[in-house]
C-alpha cells in the first residue's frame, strides 16, 4: 500500500481495554486504561508496518483523546467507569494512566511500544 491509500480505523473500545468489572476502583481503571492505550498503540503501530511507514512518519498520538473518547463512549452507553473520575480529575487521570505505561514497557520508538508482554494485574 502508498502512504496516500493507507488508511486506519480504530477498533471498538472494548477490543483495547477489554473487560471493566462493575464497581473497578480507580487504581484497576488506571491499570486496564493503560493497557489499552498500549494495545491501541500496538494496534497503529502493526498497521503502520502493514503499510510501509515504520521508518517514516513519526505520529504524535493524545492519550488523552484517546481516554477521553472511551469515557465519552462510556458515558453515552453502558457507564460502566465513567463516574469514576470526574471531569475535573481527568487531567490527573491521564497523567496516572501515561505514568502507568511508562515504567511497564521496555521502551517506545517512532513506531510504537517495543514490548507486548504488558498485562493488567
Amino acid at each position: 500500500m502508498d502512504i496516500d491509500t493507507c488508511s486506519w480505523e480504530p477498533g471498538r473500545d472494548n477490543f483495547y481495554y477489554g473487560t471493566v468489572p462493575p464497581g473497578v476502583s480507580y487504581t484497576k481503571l488506571v491499570q486496564i486504561m493503560a493497557f489499552g492505550v498500549y494495545r491501541y498503540l500496538e494496534d497503529i503501530r502493526t498497521h503502520r508496518e502493514k503499510c510501509g511507514l515504520s521508518d517514516c512518519c513519526v505520529v504524535d498520538v493524545d492519550i488523552g483523546g484517546i481516554l477521553d473518547s472511551w469515557f465519552e463512549h462510556d458515558s453515552n452507553t453502558v457507564h460502566l467507569f465513567d463516574y469514576i473520575v470526574p471531569e475535573q480529575a481527568f487531567d490527573r487521570f491521564v497523567t496516572d494512566v501515561t505514568s502507568y505505561i511508562n515504567p511497564n514497557t521496555v521502551s517506545y520508538s517512532s513506531t510504537g511500544f517495543i514490548n507486548t508482554d504488558m498485562q493488567v494485574d
